[in-house]
């Protein structure tokens, strides 16, 4: 049979994996994001994936480490890059967080896709996250909340429930 006859007999699993390893070795957050959301392997929202990966792909890219085969000492390396905003400033620990979750979710589809059989990031220690500084509110305000809601039973119940937790 002549080769334009052919038939492909790429399953399309495979093709996705070609497709998510092909963006990873170009260090394309936007196709590897996308591909992972069409094919349901990524949940949320992908600027914010993409957001959160890039610098990661990137410091990979440049430093020539496959995250499909992390090296040793890829926590020590990732901790580093985690700190680090692509404009060079430090990244605050909320930050960090946000970016190993996606990160986790990332090997997550790869093991579904097959690409691992590990988790690279067992093990990995995030930072501690950061609080909000507004205050709470003062009993006063509580009080003048909860004579506002006794209309509203539901409301009056929740208020009460916030007050005592």
């Amino acid at each position: 049979m002549p080769p334009d006859k052919l038939i492909d007999m790429t399953h399309p699993h495979d093709q996705l994996a070609q497709q998510v390893t092909q963006a990873l070795r170009d260090a394309d957050p936007d196709t590897l994001i996308t591909t992972l959301h069409h094919a349901d392997l990524l949940q949320g929202t992908p600027a914010q994936h993409i957001s959160n990966l890039k610098p990661i792909l990137h410091a990979a890219h440049r430093d020539h480490l496959s995250l499909l085969r992390p090296p040793p000492d890829f926590h020590p390396w990732l901790h580093t890059i985690l700190a680090t905003n692509l404009d060079g400033s430090s990244a605050k620990p909320n930050t960090r967080n946000a970016r190993i979750s996606t990160l986790r979710a990332l090997y997550k589809a790869f093991r579904r896709l097959a690409l691992l059989t590990g988790d690279p990031l067992i093990d990995f220690q995030t930072a501690t996250a950061e609080r909000a500084d507004d205050p709470l509110p003062t009993r006063d305000d509580l009080d003048h909340l909860l004579k506002a809601a006794h209309k509203d039973p539901a409301l009056h119940a929740a208020i009460l429930l916030l007050w005592h937790h």
